[in-house]
């Protein structure tokens, strides 16, 4: 009966250790041989199962962080959004993603003696959701005169709430006459990805605009899907409603050396 409750590699196992006609060193290299095989399968799955939950954090804070899908002109250059009416093709609402312009640049900070190269995101006022998930001090909105920076920047760099900082446009720092705004950290964020955490700070999309000389231009847009899943069917639509020179480009393929060290 007990070949019709067991499997059938068990049932083989048991069959094989109740032998009589095995001698005491044979039955006990049978026992090590499988029970080494066990730690090392139990080994292997509960490394995969770490690894899987892993890739899946870091997955989820850089889409928090940069979205899942962006995009942008091929020549990284600013556009008028009302060249391309890309808006106007789009829902307002969707069940599937939200989606906001936004302004990357690199910028200079300077504090006193401190002067560090930062890369500044301009966000709309109806983006902020995304960055109140990850402060841990001070506001959670960002005013025309603030700036959010990252926790690894404001302990390096000995920045508090309330301080005053100044940004240069990199562009303009050798030319006589430079551009830069006098703002105020508002806000500290922690993202645990230290790329971020040291270099990222966000600004208010126009505060973004009058320092980078870019009137109502903007970098491009970020698209944040509601699931995953979802990934296919917003590339489809998002392609038939974009031309050069603006391009996609999603959270894997700009990240693709860590994608692709996950992947290993």
């Amino acid at each position: 009966m007990i070949s019709f409750q067991l499997n059938l590699s068990l049932y083989l196992t048991l069959k094989q250790f109740k032998s009589g006609n095995q001698s005491g060193f044979f039955k006990t290299a049978s026992i090590l041989s499988i029970a080494g095989l066990s730690i090392g399968i139990s080994a292997l799955l509960i490394t995969l199962f770490i690894l899987n939950g892993f890739e899946r954090v870091i997955s989820d804070k850089i889409t928090l962080l940069d979205g899942h899908i962006r995009i942008k002109h091929f020549l990284n250059e600013p556009y008028d959004p009302r060249d391309y009416k890309l808006e106007n093709a789009l829902p307002k609402e969707s069940d599937l993603f939200s989606y906001h312009a936004f302004i990357q640049k690199p910028a200079l900070l300077r504090k006193g003696q401190i002067a560090k190269g930062v890369i500044v995101e301009g966000i709309s006022d109806t983006s902020y959701s995304f960055l109140s998930q990850l402060i841990i001090s001070g506001s959670k909105n960002i005013s025309r005169n603030g700036v959010i920076i990252g926790d690894r920047m404001s302990k390096e760099n000995n920045l508090k709430i309330s301080d005053n900082i100044t940004i240069f446009d990199l562009s303009t720092f050798y030319r006589q006459k430079k551009k830069f705004k006098q703002l105020k950290v508002e806000g500290i964020f922690h993202s645990g990805i230290v790329e971020y955490d040291n270099n990222s700070i966000f600004l208010n999309l126009k505060t973004s605009q009058e320092l980078f000389s870019m009137k109502d231009k903007i970098s491009g847009y970020v698209f944040r899907l509601n699931s995953q899943n979802h990934m296919p069917k917003v590339r489809q639509q998002l392609e038939e409603n974009i031309s050069y020179p603006l391009m996609m480009m999603d959270w894997k393929e700009k990240n693709r050396a860590l994608y692709k060290w996950l992947n290993v």
